[in-house]
């Protein structure tokens, strides 16, 4: 039991360590951005002044968050519970309010295009029913059309057979091809004229 205390603590100071190193080395770039902004020098130590006080503050809003979210019977911190961490400053108070109402509409965006996404589905879904059932009325029609004139042809067929003498008709049938007269080659016009590429008619 012993062991496992001292490595639980031992994981702990880790972490600790890790954390406080994190915000160290985020103060140090911020004050280098001062620094070259107002053309003022910092110290490693006040660096290091500055960041042990930023991590004690960190601290500090960490256990206050956590008793805003347990006085509200929460068990998770939320923006309503660091907005009332921050109403001392009205400043930082004004920054959070804009970075949560950004990041509510970046959600509301996403929930749209979420539902939009179902929607844009079945439309693609629907299309395709609409063309099938488009070419599968092109194909009724059109094997309506050709019933129809299957059944006129037919009709027309068997009418010209029993209306007429089928004497005739084999007659008809048994005679042989009209025979077309022999073509005439026609001579070449003697008037022809040269220069205009004209001759008479």
């Amino acid at each position: 039991m012993e062991e496992e205390v001292e490595a639980e603590q031992e994981q702990r100071f880790s972490h600790r360590q890790r954390l406080k190193a994190a915000v160290h080395y985020t103060v140090g770039c911020l004050c280098e951005e001062v620094a070259l902004d107002k053309q003022v020098q910092f110290s490693k130590q006040t660096i290091a002044a500055i960041s042990e006080v930023t991590f004690r503050q960190c601290e500090n809003f960490a256990k206050d968050l956590e008793m805003f979210a347990r006085h509200a019977k929460r068990s998770t911190v939320t923006t309503d519970d660091v907005k009332l961490l921050a109403r001392r400053s009205n400043s930082l108070l004004k920054y959070i309010t804009e970075k949560n109402e950004e990041i509510a509409q970046l959600n509301l965006e996403r929930k749209a295009k979420k539902k939009r996404k179902p929607e844009d589905e079945n439309r693609n879904s629907r299309e395709p029913d609409a063309e099938v059932e488009a070419a599968e009325g092109k194909r009724n029609g059109l094997l309506t059309f050709l019933a129809w004139w299957h059944g006129w042809t037919s009709q027309a067929s068997s009418s010209a057979l029993l209306g007429g003498d089928a004497s005739e008709v084999s007659e008809w049938q048994e005679s042989p091809p009209l025979q077309q007269p022999p073509r005439r080659d026609k001579k070449p016009c003697k008037n022809f004229f040269w220069k205009t590429f004209s001759s008479c008619k």
